[in-house]
């Protein structure tokens, strides 16, 4: 319906085009262009598209109303059809339908019935717009028309069979039930429950009391049932060849509580690819046949009793027979005794000979030993068969045949029958595989040959720990005589130096546990032995315990080789710590060689050159100052100049000259100085002259290092995931208190100032790098805290302190250890910290140390003022 519709209201659009395509003022070509759309519409449109003029006389008829109605387009034109397609008794009410239409300008819809040309009654439904002009004048009708016949008709017989169901199930006193599977998956939440008025009435609930859905059905279950019977329906569902039945008897709840039998049967309805659609099944309460089957069978049970208990008497010693000859797992056979014991026939053979006897039973059954055996085995046989006649009492032996797969072994035993008159009429002859028994024998000779030829010492003993064997190395490793010699002395738990270790140990495995480990052992003469023990509890297939192994190996030369291992690995660490040492301390003097040899040389090559530069600044000043006065001279005297020094001063821009060639000359005495405070600073640093103790401002030493490192921390251009970034200037404070002069090292110290500085503005780029300061809870700016102060009267506390990420405890306790660094391979040498160490620590006899921090990283150096104070404290 939902088509038509839109259909309706896109025939309304088109109409409406068409009626600002025909108004005066548009032009020809969209007016041309909306025709054919029109005729288009009208052409391929399934439904009847009709228009009536203001007397409903047809203007236009498509092809679908020729179909439908049967008339053709020629007939309908310029006709009032609404006599020829309404029966008679309609044609009044549609009428007046039609004015109202007229009258009330709003569209209509209805399923009426019409006529064909060939007198055919069929449904129709009508989609109606009236037409109106700009003055509100009736001009017609558009109609859109579709044959609803055949909808009408099945959904008519869709609900006769729906109520045809609904009263089968009412008489049936069956349950119906429907699912509309979704998705493919009978298990989807999206599934549709349905349930008949049978199916709740045989539960004792009204028709709709029960909710529709899994979770109401599976409620009612009983919860015995519920499992094998959801794996029942989803197997049947699943099985895409619908080979998989579903057929099933189980118990429900009713409304009272009563749980009732019923028997569920379905059918599913699948796509083409097999996939479930729907799935219909019917339910029917079969609890009275099942108690009617439940006492016939107990009727049975109880008249089978009373037989069985007349009949026990009689048959209780056949049956008892009977039972052990065929329930045995050994084979059984027996031989009628012919010519007095010279020969002897096979009778019967249970079953258990079928698969245990060399020779087909079927086939020597009723044949003699002479018919059934070659002439060897026959005689073989027969010896114990007579044997067993002449002596009247049973005899066993043993018998092996082989296979080119296996060996199997065989225990026969031949027992006599007598008659009542004593002679012996039969023999019965039972047959045992032994073959496991006779493998295990097999390979308990090989395993106690492993166990006596081994190197180990091996010893078993009972599930309560008393001991019942140990293999010679034991014995030898104890140094006992005789492995009786050694249980005879207490066993294992005596060879213990100290008997209380072995408590656990027994402890362990008489609780079913393995424990391995190292033991000393003592032997006969008391010497004590290093070793390896490892026992466990023997089981057998019940899980049971049924001894105890122990394996035990002399790790004496082991030890001694560890202790061996051990002291050399001890001389080797010591020796490194050495190497590093003595490393680090070449690598540290020819790096301070180097640097202040590269530093004075460079301060020296630019102090001269600057000297010259900034002496000369003056004279140029005063040289400049007397030409720009004698110009200005030139200018008061003679005010008209030539025109030939008029155009020089237009060309030379003479008063720009005069204004900022004073400037130039003070911007290049700023430069000069600032040169000869950096080399100033590169000469402080590298202190070349002081190679010797002598009493230092550190200050000046810091602030040396600062001035060399500050192209470092001006702002820089990182990259931070991918992207280019301005990391902001690193902001410098310093918290100087008033300190003496400190006797040290200064170009060694000043070193240190370098190297801490430097990691610093590491630390800050690389945290720049990854993201550090682009985090939502805004971290603290770049900056670099330098702290000075006394620490007691006779020491100097210098603190350098940087914000960023934390130090882990695990990194900081390594910072100072040689060769140990954090920075990617080709940053870092791992080198400069531990230097430092060694300069504070050895050479100043002082203290480096990072202190732990919650953010950022904080290094401490304590410095002692007089050298000759800190070697006293140091011994």
């Amino acid at each position: 319906m939902q088509t038509n519709v839109d259909e309706l209201n896109a025939l309304r659009q088109r109409v409406a085009e068409l009626e600002r395509a025909i108004a005066p003022s548009a032009p020809q070509q969209p007016f041309q262009s909306l025709i054919q759309k029109y005729q288009v519409l009208l052409a391929d449109n399934p439904m009847a598209v009709i228009e009536w003029d203001a007397q409903f006389k047809v203007v236009e008829w498509n092809q679908s109303a020729e179909r439908i109605f049967g008339f053709s387009r020629d007939e309908a034109l310029n006709h009032n059809m609404i006599e020829r397609i309404i029966p008679a008794q309609a044609q009044a009410q549609v009428s007046e339908v039609l004015q109202a239409l007229a009258q009330r300008g709003g569209g209509t819809h209805s399923i009426n019935e019409n006529r064909t040309r060939d007198g055919h009654i069929i449904s129709c439904e009508w989609f109606n717009t009236p037409i109106f002009d700009d003055q509100g004048q009736f001009l017609g009708v558009y109609s859109l028309c579709t044959d609803v016949t055949e909808q009408q008709r099945l959904a008519e017989e869709r609900k006769q069979i729906i109520e045809r169901v609904k009263l089968i199930s009412h008489v049936a006193r069956e349950g119906l039930w429907e699912i509309e599977v979704a998705h493919g998956d009978v298990s989807h939440p999206g599934c549709r429950y349905w349930w008949s008025f049978g199916y709740c009435a045989t539960l004792g609930y009204k028709e709709g009391s029960i909710s529709a859905s899994y979770e109401a059905w599976s409620s009612s279950v009983h919860p015995e049932d519920l499992e094998w019977v959801n794996a029942a329906f989803l197997a049947h569902a699943n099985d895409i060849t619908g080979q998989t039945a579903y057929d099933v008897e189980y118990r429900m709840q009713t409304q009272e509580g009563e749980y009732r039998w019923f028997n569920d049967i379905c059918q599913t309805t699948r796509d083409i690819n097999g996939v479930p659609i729907r799935i219909i099944g019917c339910q029917r309460d079969i609890t009275d046949e099942k108690l009617a089957s439940l006492a016939l069978h107990q009727a049975k049970a109880t008249l089978e009793r009373h037989v069985a208990e007349r009949t026990s008497e009689l048959k209780q010693q056949t049956q008892f027979l009977q039972n052990i000859w065929n329930g045995v797992d050994y084979g059984i056979f027996v031989l009628d005794v012919l010519e007095r014991g010279q020969e002897f026939r096979f009778v019967d053979f249970n079953a258990a000979m079928d698969h245990l006897s060399p020779a087909s039973p079927t086939q020597i059954k009723g044949l003699t030993l002479a018919q059934a055996l070659s002439p060897e085995a026959a005689k073989h046989y027969r010896h114990y068969y007579q044997q067993a006649v002449r002596l009247g009492i049973s005899v066993t032996f043993e018998e092996h045949f082989s296979t080119p797969e296996a060996t199997f072994w065989y225990s026969l035993n031949v027992a006599p029958l007598h008659n009542d008159a004593g002679q012996i009429e039969q023999l019965v002859v039972t047959l045992t595989d032994i073959s496991d028994r006779k493998q295990a024998e097999i390979e308990l000779t090989l395993y106690k040959q492993a166990v006596e030829s081994s190197s180990d010492a091996i010893g078993f003993a009972s599930a309560d720990g008393v001991p019942i064997f140990v293999n010679a190395a034991y014995v030898n490793l104890l140094e006992y005589e005789t492995p009786q010699a050694f249980i005879d002395a207490g066993g294992i738990p005596s060879a213990f130096s100290d008997p209380t270790t072995a408590v656990p140990i027994l402890q362990a495995l008489t609780q079913g546990l393995t424990w391995a480990g190292e033991v000393e052992l003592r032997s006969r003469t008391g010497t004590k032995i290093p070793c390896l023990l490892r026992g466990d509890a023997i089981k057998d297939r019940s899980n049971q315990i049924m001894g105890l192994m122990v394996v035990i190996s002399d790790i004496s030369d082991r030890k001694r080789a560890e202790l061996q291992l051990q002291q050399q690995a001890t001389d080797l660490e010591h020796a490194l710590q050495e190497l590093q040492h003595t490393q680090s301390q070449m690598i540290q003097a020819e790096k301070m060689s180097s640097l202040g040899q590269l530093v004075a040389g460079v301060a020296h090559e630019i102090n001269n050159p600057v000297n010259f530069i900034y002496g000369n600044l003056t004279h140029a000043n005063g040289y400049t100052q007397d030409l720009l006065g004698l110009i200005k001279l030139y200018q008061q005297h003679y005010p008209v100049p030539h025109p030939a020094i008029a155009d020089e001063t237009d060309a030379i821009d003479l008063d720009f000259l005069l204004t900022d060639l004073p400037k130039l000359l003070a911007s290049m005495r700023v430069g000069a100085e600032r040169i000869q405070k950096i080399v100033a600073s590169l000469r402080t640093f590298s202190r070349m002259d002081e190679a010797e103790f002598k009493g230092v401002n550190l200050h000046d030493g810091i602030d040396s290092t600062l001035m060399i490192l500050q192209n470092r921390i001006k702002p820089r251009s990182l990259r931070v995931n991918e992207v280019e970034h301005m990391r902001p200037e690193i902001e410098i404070l310093r918290h100087y208190s008033p300190l003496p002069e400190v006797e040290c090292y200064a170009g060694q110290l000043n070193q240190v100032f370098m190297n801490l500085l430097s990691n610093a503005i590491d630390a800050i780029d690389e945290a720049f790098e990854r993201g550090y300061w682009a985090k939502g809870d805004r971290p603290a700016p770049p900056r670099i805290e330098i702290c000075s102060e006394r620490y007691g009267t006779e020491w100097v506390n210098i603190r350098i302190t940087n914000t960023g990420p934390a130090i882990p405890d695990a990194v900081r306790a390594r910072l100072f250890d040689p060769f140990f660094t954090t920075k990617p391979i080709g940053k870092g040498t791992g080198m400069g910290l531990s230097i430092s160490y060694q300069i504070v620590m050895e050479r100043h006899h002082g203290k480096l140390y990072c202190a732990p921090t919650e953010s950022g990283a904080e290094f401490v150096i304590q410095i002692p003022v007089q050298q000759a104070i800190a070697s006293l404290s140091a011994r």
